[in-house]
């Protein structure tokens, strides 16, 4: 195999400059001159020489070139394109159909990898653009998936002898008796951290006694709540999307509308009630271990026993504080279930999808609950609840 190397030809005579190519430009003999060629043009040696000599065109020569693969034909290529960007033109001559050929094939290749140079603050708002049509639309859908999932949930109670009690009860275990143990070490352990950052901030102004009230009025109205819901959006609302999402993969939604089964009856109201009534259990569950976890803090740091510790929170609490926590639960609950199984339905069949719209699912859910949570507490401000 001859090594592959260049040389420029300057004729005084013509206007036309002369690179003829020689040997074989193939992969594996192409390490030299491809650094050379690279260097050269770096340094503009070639549209410098050209241009002092009043060249005005450029001619590839192939004439010496004895073999040629698409890694050599992309190297001259690129040469070519290079000195015709300088504003010199070029022209291949004495080149076979063969070589022909694989310069159109890299050239055509190399131009559809070139993009158009476009603004980075366009990019950024045509992305921006993009993501606010796209979750419009979803907003929509989910609108017109709760309207589709009332409508079949209002004609279900109407009935309760036809509602499918046994997997109610089924995902009431799933989402409220399986997430006790994770709801209550939470509650318990949020509850400790209350009352130690409380109590050190409060010591420090001799307002201890107030510990135990900002203790039970951010729990109960606030932190138990929503945070127990956020647990059960990531543990059963990306349940209910994967599951969902599974059976599209799985054709099995396709074969219960064939059988005239209705996805919404069987796969969505028995989700949405189970986990309707058993979010409100949970967060009661939660503020009780919550308040515990509180004491067991306040045990530890001042001696404070439990009698004293319920004496106080009867003195402090009030059932509006209760009641402010566990009325929004049954809506968080309705935004998580509602979410999880829309992203469920969402499914295009594959893994990927099922794993992308599961995150997607939890997220959603979390924000949701937060956006929620936020538009109870001015309500209650504007009702002094």
């Amino acid at each position: 195999m001859k090594q592959a190397s260049f040389k420029l030809n300057l004729d005084p005579s013509s206007n036309n400059a002369e690179l003829l190519f020689f040997g074989d430009w193939r992969v594996l003999n192409l390490d030299t001159v491809n650094q050379e060629l690279n260097s050269t043009l770096k340094n503009k040696g070639f549209v410098s020489l050209l241009k002092s000599k009043k060249k005005n065109k450029c001619l590839l020569n192939c004439t010496e070139l004895n073999s040629l693969d698409t890694a050599g034909a992309l190297i001259i290529t690129l040469i070519k394109n290079k000195i015709q960007k300088s504003g010199i033109q070029t022209e291949f001559i004495n080149t076979t159909q063969n070589q022909e050929q694989l310069f159109t094939l890299v050239n055509t290749k190399e131009e559809k990898q070139e993009k158009e140079q476009v603004s980075p603050l366009l990019v950024t708002l045509t992305k921006i653009g993009e993501r606010v049509i796209n979750e419009c639309k979803t907003f929509v859908q989910v609108l017109a998936f709760l309207g589709l999932l009332v409508t079949k949930l209002i004609k279900e109670l109407l009935q309760p002898w036809k509602l499918r009690w046994t997997s109610v009860f089924y995902h009431m275990e799933q989402a409220g008796v399986m997430a006790v143990p994770i709801v209550g070490l939470l509650s318990f352990l949020i509850g400790m951290v209350l009352s130690y950052m409380s109590a050190d901030q409060l010591t420090r102004l001799g307002a201890q006694p107030f510990v135990i009230n900002l203790l039970s009025v951010s729990l109960l109205r606030e932190l138990g709540p929503m945070l127990t819901a956020i647990v059960v959006a990531g543990r059963s609302g990306s349940s209910y999307t994967a599951e969902i999402g599974a059976m599209v993969a799985n054709q099995e939604i396709d074969a219960m509308l064939v059988s005239g089964f209705e996805p919404i009856r069987y796969l969505v109201i028995p989700r949405v009630l189970g986990l309707v009534i058993t979010l409100p259990l949970l967060v009661f569950i939660a503020n009780i271990l919550g308040l515990l976890g509180g004491w067991f803090a306040l045990k530890i740091s001042f001696d404070m026993d439990l009698f004293s510790f319920v004496s106080r929170l009867q003195e402090v609490i009030s059932t509006n504080s209760i009641w402010a926590g566990l009325l929004k639960t049954p809506v968080f609950a309705l935004a998580v279930a509602l979410i999880g199984c829309y992203q469920g339905f969402q499914s295009t069949g594959s893994a990927d999808s099922v794993g992308k719209l599961t995150t997607k699912s939890v997220v959603e859910s979390i924000f949701m609950v937060i956006v929620i949570n936020a538009i109870f507490a001015i309500i209650y401000k504007n009702i002094g609840f």
